[in-house]
């Protein structure tokens, strides 16, 4: 499994490549072509937070994705962003953790 840090996805970010992507993740959607969960969302009594996570992937494609984040919003206190998560990348074909 490789964890993959913030400098590195800014060495490699390619805004236009990304935005491509995400338009290709609609249309998929919008033929029925992906797989996903509803979406979980977990609001704590005590704090003000909230934790989401979201799954999917593209039909036939290697790897599925789940996305957890969550809003504490009263880090910024603590000068603490507000806004944590991950994206855990999964082989599809073994449940193996690929990429975090």
């Amino acid at each position: 499994m490789k964890i993959i840090s913030l400098d590195e996805i800014k060495s490699c970010f390619n805004f236009d490549k990304m935005l491509n992507e995400i338009e290709n993740s609609f249309i998929q959607y919008s033929f029925s072509n992906v797989l996903s969960a509803p979406i979980s969302q977990f609001k704590f009594q005590n704090i003000d937070a909230d934790i989401h996570i979201k799954s999917g992937m593209l039909k036939e494609d290697k790897y599925f994705f789940v996305k957890i984040s969550s809003g504490f919003y009263d880090n910024w206190k603590n000068s603490i962003s507000n806004s944590q998560g991950v994206i855990v990348v999964i082989n599809a074909k073994t449940g193996r953790p690929e990429i975090i």
